[in-house]
């Protein structure tokens, strides 16, 4: 397990450096949109985002811009949002930062492949976003049932990564804490890790009492957390 994981981090570090991302504007802009941007990654297992892009674009609140990165996904022809492509998977912290440089919103609204959401998500989101930097609900999951369904808590968050990714956060909280980790043993913690450094520094959060967002089940490619979990948890730890 530790010599794969290992492996694994050493191909991502590879691809990196040959990669040439792609990118191709949305087919047509959004109509009476709201100050949000949606940052999307589809990595290899996870489920093609349209259906999930037809469910934001016609909620009760729509967001300005869709920005998707399809991380080493080969991509469907013109779509409704801005695409990213990377041929070889890349990491999901590199692909949303890459993807946050094209984004001028005050809200961001980080969801993941696989996802599909409530018409009211953007709407009740925003609602409850008086005086926080962000926002979340439970995700319903079919395997694992409701996930993320307790607030962010130092404490816990210390011994269980229970919020992943489905929250609405402020643009300047996102660039004060420089975006998400790219490292590659942390394939999959990126969202754990910063709603780490949320609670460790004690920024206001909300939690909508209320299932939004649900999960399609994935069949992901191993992750070096699922190989070497010793490392990589003392690498999340190194990383507070």
């Amino acid at each position: 397990g530790r010599t794969l994981a290992a492996r694994l981090v050493q191909q991502v570090a590879a691809a990196r450096r040959r990669a040439t991302p792609s990118w191709r504007a949305a087919a047509r802009p959004v109509a009476d949109p709201v100050d949000v941007d949606v940052l999307l990654v589809r990595r290899p297992g996870e489920v093609d985002p349209d259906p999930l892009v037809d469910d934001l674009l016609t909620g009760t609140a729509r967001p300005r811009r869709i920005l998707v990165g399809e991380d080493g996904v080969r991509p469907a022809p013109a779509r409704p949002y801005d695409l990213l492509w990377h041929e070889a998977p890349l990491g999901r912290g590199l692909t949303r930062n890459t993807l946050l440089t094209r984004s001028t919103a005050e809200w961001l609204l980080i969801l993941d492949g696989g996802m599909r959401a409530s018409r009211f998500l953007i709407e009740r989101f925003l609602a409850a976003a008086d005086g926080v930097d962000v926002v979340h609900c439970p995700v319903a999951d079919p395997v694992e049932g409701l996930v993320g369904a307790l607030p962010a808590e130092e404490r816990r968050l210390g011994t269980i990564p229970y919020l992943g990714s489905g929250y609405l956060i402020r643009r300047r909280l996102i660039d004060a804490l420089g975006g998400w980790t790219e490292d590659p043993l942390l394939d999959g913690l990126e969202d754990h890790l910063l709603w780490r450094r949320i609670a460790a520094a004690d920024h206001p959060s909300a939690l909508v009492q209320q299932i939004l967002i649900r999960r399609t089940r994935p069949d992901p490619a191993p992750r070096p957390v699922d190989l070497d979990p010793h490392r990589v948890w003392a690498q999340v730890v190194s990383h507070l």
